[in-house]
């Protein structure tokens, strides 16, 4: 029953800002795609794994004491309802967008760089294929890959996937009306199939939706207005096709062996709640439930300072620092489950790690506060080359927050300092005059 009333509060709460907006659903403002993550990660992920028998579910069934889940779910709306009221408490915020650089950027340098990033980008994905065998050889072994071949790696990871994307993004921002004239889905379609192929080959499911997200948001604010009614259908088949390949890894993971559709089809027949747990990729009410059972009291606090000291020390990199703190995700998956990383706490359990339901509503207050600061910069910068490069690279970092706050605040650092490196680039030397010798995108 709490699981129920949870459900149908978050529900309500979430409608009812749309009477308030006076407004269709935005897909991009940031607070709306949070909202819906949260919805999935917590009360919908309640209510199905206290119903029914989820796969991955190990501490949420229908014997886990109510007292537990009316806390839990009291928790749950408590933040959501801050969150919200943070949001419309502060409608003229703007938040400061740091970021040095020109408001128009020079077309013909702007693709000379463009070009230059998108070769390096390849280059290192060719050097990643290279180190591990070959493209074929890569390929065949990517599973095991991705579960622990990592190591050593990530900075060829990063220029061939977030670099890459981001420079997609400069690309369209200084083509802007070529983008308009003339076939302009193909021509948009060819430059996020060109930043997304490496990433769509490491099979990081993340790592192609959320550098879609940011190009898509561009495109929205700097080329032509998307429609979300236009957008169901594509987000549909996007959605359908991950959902399939999960549950090809999850089938070739059972069965230990390649399979096909009709193994593919057997495995939805036999268990169709692997449905749920692939499509949503949500276990967030059971490793929260587990979570609060752990924590003993005051002691167990975090008291934020952590968490700020690894996110303004996150671009050290450990050849510099050996002596690097540990990640607070690898500190709180090895605290509480015993593993040393790849449990995502929410931002529920997060916050409540820091400082219990004080951290709860304080900090999800303040973050209302800052999505609509942040929405607020886009409606004003969003004519601002440099700045909206910063704003629209985070948008993904903003709703994904729903999961895990410290991974996406380290993310929006990195960033920061990556954008503002390519912002430098793109301002060098910028002509004072539009038109004459040069085109300003």
């Amino acid at each position: 029953m709490p699981a129920v009333i949870l459900l149908i509060l978050t529900f309500f709460l979430i409608v009812i800002q749309l009477r308030i907006d006076r407004s269709a659903f935005d897909l991009f403002n940031p607070k709306n795609l949070f909202q819906i993550y949260f919805f999935i990660q917590l009360p919908l992920s309640f209510y199905l794994g206290y119903n029914y028998d989820i796969p991955g579910y190990l501490f949420l069934d229908k014997n886990t004491d109510e007292n537990l889940i009316y806390t839990l779910c009291i928790l749950i709306f408590s933040g959501h309802f801050a969150f919200v009221l943070g949001y419309y408490n502060s409608p003229k915020f703007i938040l400061p967008v740091p970021v040095i650089g020109a408001a128009r950027w020079r077309k013909s340098k702007g693709n000379f760089i463009c070009f230059m990033f998108f070769i390096l980008a390849y280059i290192a994905f060719a050097y990643l294929l290279h180190i591990n065998g070959g493209y074929a050889n890569f390929m065949a072994n990517r599973e095991s890959w991705r579960a622990g071949g990592l190591s050593g790696q990530g900075w060829l990871i990063f220029l061939s996937t977030s670099v890459l994307a981001i420079i997609a993004c400069v690309f369209i921002i200084i083509n802007k009306f070529w983008f308009i004239r003339g076939n302009s889905t193909l021509k948009l379609l060819a430059t996020i199939s060109i930043a997304l192929f490496p990433a769509s080959q490491m099979g990081f499911r993340s790592l192609i939706l959320l550098p879609l997200l940011q190009i898509l948001f561009l495109y929205h604010f700097r080329v032509m207005k998307i429609n979300f009614l236009r957008l169901i259908l594509p987000l549909f088949m996007i959605v359908l096709i991950f959902t399939l390949y999960g549950l090809y890894r999850e089938a070739s993971f059972l069965t230990n062996s390649p399979v096909n559709l009709d193994a593919i089809f057997d495995l939805i027949s036999s268990r169709p709640e692997f449905i749920f747990a692939i499509l949503l990729r949500s276990k967030g009410a059971d490793i929260l439930v587990h979570f609060h059972s752990q924590m003993q009291g005051l002691d167990d606090y975090l008291l934020l300072y952590p968490a700020l000291y690894e996110a303004f020390t996150i671009i050290i990199p450990h050849f510099i620092w050996p002596g690097k703190p540990i990640p607070l995700t690898s500190v709180f998956s090895n605290t509480f489950f015993g593993i040393p990383g790849g449990v995502s706490p929410t931002i529920i359990g997060e916050l409540y790690w820091h400082l219990g339901w004080a951290g709860v509503i304080l900090l999800m207050y303040s973050l209302g506060l800052i999505f609509r600061g942040y929405f607020n910069a886009v409606k004003k910068y969003y004519v601002h080359d440099s700045k909206f490069l910063f704003l629209l690279c985070i948008f993904p970092s903003l709703v994904m927050m729903a999961e895990i706050v410290q991974g996406y605040l380290n993310g929006i650092i990195i960033l920061y300092f990556g954008t503002s490196i390519i912002s430098f680039l793109m301002s060098l030397r910028i002509s004072k005059k539009v038109g004459g010798g040069d085109e300003i995108g």
